[in-house]
């Protein structure tokens, strides 16, 4: 067959199938529309945002399918142009586009469609056209001055609690949540972590909100022997764990064998919310991590809470509201987990042997979607994990990407830094030759977003790193110790190449640094030498150190020693003292501190063996530590706690110039208050102290230590509202050691009084207030008794005594009268 015959074949076939198509789709229309504009807000100010809404009339006619090629344009007032294009609309036919103006005059703003085919298929199928569009112009002013905005809701100044209304978008910065034992990761052989949590408080003071117990704790008493106490675990064997809290509330696993279930208690107040008898593989250490996903899809905006329990690569996940189970994971491979930038779980893996790395990400996976179906646009988007409920999905197809990278010598899958900002990940390996006084450690670094190898580095000389400890990188650089020589490296993650060697403690026991973190431009180190050192991350030179002091007889080293992880907050670590595997009895004096991080001073302290070693110390969120103590083998929970105010006026009504006595008391309410044994102590509720009181007043109340006897209270301001509607500040006083006050005072002029006393607050406690009201009475007029005239000196001298004469003369006149007549015959 010739090629002009096969050119004909071809042209004829096209004709016949053009003529069917035309055929087919006899509903072949011209359809008209509308296209809507809005710019808001008008008017505003130069640098302000102006939002561009623009939507059609109607969605595209065919499902989960958008209008194409939209163009906003923006004319400003020196008749240049900006055009936003070429833009797509979502399925429901709108888009948004934004704007900032840097000159003051009248925008014109508006909307171009270019027009749109939608062809369909089917018996009822159709082609339609859907014409081009203008949308109307707006004229948007802009001005000098800036268009007031909301403002900011202020932070709380009183006792608060979750949930936070939502318009109080500036807390999200004292709100994070612990998500996994670390803070936000795993917890690595030898790991000594600074565990941080950026978005909270910490508290200023050892103020107790609540204790709970874990399992049995303090002395065993009797035959036990002299100080047994019962097991507390902590170090290889943990507790308390993970621990995790999202949302206000603290989960973790039951202590006690076989360890199944898991509570879930309020973290304001330590009381049970529920309790889920979950149990997998035995119920050991299955209570992987909590997760708060934030979501946006077509319809769906918000943060989802779940909890996630594994045993091996098998995933369990369970609604964190109710610890009701939802559904099976299967497949999930294993490497270092880390939390996304919204809340999705990913696992990072290095395999040497099959030379890759990959990246696994549990929102990769179909089976949790609306639909499985790529072109179902709609539902596909869809977060929908009820769909699956209960059964067990195939999660190795959730790796996002896997690279094919070269193989580094020796380098093994051990991930042990990573740093989500540096955006690298690092594995490490030994290799040692025979004729080699030390191994060397082979240092790997990938990338977090590629996998691909960024470099490799030989660290020799280093020491054997028997027992290395593992530190949370920070700001792109990691760090290990050179424990024979007292040292610790950092290095550069990007680049592998050294920052600064650091000198230890001049004690010899500080070859035994075996904690430290990162927190701003410091990076410290503790250990057994009961000093714990700071250093500047970029000179490495050191900027100050705390010792906790001679222990004297108390332990072997001369000093309590500081023993693992840590918590970071607010500028602050808290640190414990502990040791490898303590003997009992366990040692006197150990403490928690908290040390300014930038100065190195110790902020407070408080009596504890406090969990440590590489599992967490406790978790931190809400302004709230959570950790478990040794000594009693109690769940401690140190926060700003809530206060309450009393205050009376007696007589109630008084008589004008009379004194009246104020008094009221200023108490502790925190939930561990109404404790039993200090509900009896203090039936009138526990005593709120000075900040400087507090720690020996707590282990009072909490700890069974002796009561203190030069307790301060807290300052109170009494102030008077008087009939005229005047404020008076009456004194500023300080409550004693029963929390009470009281203070004498006279009103000034009659009438009805309200009669105000104020807690101010303090590191301790958020504020409090109470009044009282008295009426005070004008004094009653008094009626004048009868006068007399003043007697003169005459009168009261001169005039009695003549009277007193003649009274004299006459007594003698009658006696000589008398006499005469006897004498008569």
């Amino acid at each position: 067959m010739s090629k002009n015959k096969i050119i004909s074949l071809i042209a004829i076939f096209l004709m016949i199938a053009s003529s069917f198509l035309i055929t087919a789709n006899v509903s072949a229309v011209d359809i008209q529309t509308r296209l809507f504009i809005s710019a808001t807000p008008n008017p505003l100010g130069v640098g302000q945002t102006i939002s561009i809404n623009w939507w059609l009339a109607i969605p595209n006619p065919i499902a989960g399918t958008t209008w194409n090629n939209i163009k906003v344009t923006v004319e400003k007032p020196d008749g240049t142009f900006e055009n936003f294009t070429p833009l797509t609309s979502d399925i429901n036919g709108g888009g948004y586009s934004s704007f900032v103006p840097t000159k003051t005059g009248t925008y014109k703003i508006h909307a171009t469609f270019p027009g749109q085919w939608v062809n369909t298929t089917g018996t009822n199928g159709y082609s339609r056209w859907y014409i081009p569009l203008e949308s109307k112009v707006l004229e948007v002013t802009v001005q000098d001055t800036p268009l007031a905005v909301t403002p900011e809701l202020p932070y709380p100044t009183e006792y608060w609690t979750r949930p936070i209304n939502t318009e109080n978008r500036e807390w999200y910065t004292i709100s994070g949540n612990w998500l996994m034992g670390k803070g936000d990761k795993d917890a690595l052989a030898f790991e000594g972590s600074g565990n941080a949590n950026l978005y909270s408080e910490g508290p200023n003071t050892a103020h107790i909100m609540w204790t709970k117990e874990l399992l049995p704790g303090g002395i065993v008493g009797g035959t036990a022997d002299y100080g047994y106490g019962y097991y507390g675990g902590l170090n290889y064997e943990a507790n308390f764990r993970p621990p995790i809290i999202m949302n206000g509330v603290i989960y973790y696993e039951t202590a006690q064998p076989p360890r199944y279930g898991v509570n879930a208690v309020d973290l304001q107040t330590g009381q049970l919310i529920w309790y889920k008898n979950i149990s997998y593989g035995s119920g050991f250490n299955s209570l992987k991590m909590g997760q708060v996903l934030k979501y946006d899809t077509l319809n769906q905006h918000g943060g989802l809470a779940y909890l996630w329990f594994n045993v091996g690569t098998t995933w369990y996940m369970h609604d964190a509201f109710t610890g009701n189970y939802i559904l099976t994971l299967s497949n999930v491979p294993s490497g270092y987990v880390q939390t996304g930038p919204n809340g999705e779980i990913l696992i990072y893996s290095v395999n040497n042997a099959q030379g890759r790395v990959e990246m696994w990400n549990s929102t990769n996976l179909p089976a949790l979607f609306g639909s499985t179906n790529p072109t179902d646009t709609y539902n596909y988007n869809l977060w929908r994990p009820e769909n699956a409920q209960g059964q067990i999905v195939n999660a190795s197809v959730g790796v996002q990407w896997r690279t094919n990278v070269t193989t580094v010598t020796g380098a093994g899958n051990s991930i042990q830094w990573l740093d989500e900002k540096a955006k690298v990940m690092i594995t490490t390996t030994t290799q040692q030759r025979p004729t080699d006084p030390w191994p060397t450690f082979v240092h790997a670094a990938y990338s977090t977003e590629t996998g691909q190898l960024l470099w490799s580095a030989n660290r020799t000389n280093i020491g054997d790193m028997k027992y290395p400890v593992y530190i949370k990188p920070y700001s792109g650089i990691y760090a290990l110790p050179f424990r024979e020589d007292k040292k610790w490296i950092g290095w550069d993650m990007k680049t592998g190449q050294e920052l600064w060697r650091v000198e230890g403690p001049e004690n010899d026991w500080g070859i035994f640094d075996v904690g430290g973190g990162f927190v701003d431009d410091i990076f410290y180190t503790a250990g057994f030498a009961g000093i714990v050192t700071g250093y500047n991350t970029t000179t490495g030179q050191k900027a100050w150190e705390f010792d906790s002091g001679n222990s004297g007889m108390d332990t072997s080293y001369g000093s309590w020693a500081f023993y693992g992880a840590s918590i970071i907050a607010d500028g602050k670590i808290y640190i414990a003292h502990n040791e490898h595997s303590p003997d009992q009895p366990l040692w006197r004096g150990m403490k928690m501190w908290a040390i300014d991080a930038k100065t190195g001073v110790g902020v407070w302290n408080i009596s504890g063996e406090y969990q440590g070693g590489r599992n967490a110390m406790g978790a931190l969120a809400d302004g709230v530590l959570v950790t478990h103590n040794a000594y009693d083998n109690q769940i401690y929970a140190f926060a700003k706690g809530p206060s309450a105010m009393t205050v009376t006026a007696n007589p109630k009504v008084s008589v004008n110039g009379e004194g009246v006595l104020i008094e009221g008391t200023v108490t502790d309410i925190a939930a561990g208050t109404k404790q039993n044994e200090q509900a009896a102590r203090f039936p009138n509720g526990v005593p709120a102290v000075s900040d400087e009181s507090m720690t020996p007043w707590m282990e009072y109340i909490y700890m069974q230590k002796p009561r203190p006897t030069d307790i301060k209270g807290v300052q109170v301001t009494l102030k008077a509202i008087d009939p005229n509607g005047n404020t008076k500040e009456i004194a500023t006083i300080t409550s004693d050691a029963m929390g009470q006050f009281k203070k004498l005072w006279i009103p000034e002029v009659p009438g009805e009084y309200t009669i105000q006393a104020t807690f101010a607050g303090s590191q301790s406690y958020w504020q409090s207030y109470a009044q009282t009201a008295i009426g005070v009475s004008q004094a009653p007029d008094i009626t004048p008794e009868p006068t007399t005239n003043p007697q003169s000196t005459a009168d009261m001298y001169f005039v009695p005594a003549v009277a007193g004469i003649i009274v004299a003369i006459f007594l003698v006149g009658a006696i000589l009268v008398i006499l005469l007549l006897r004498k008569r015959p």
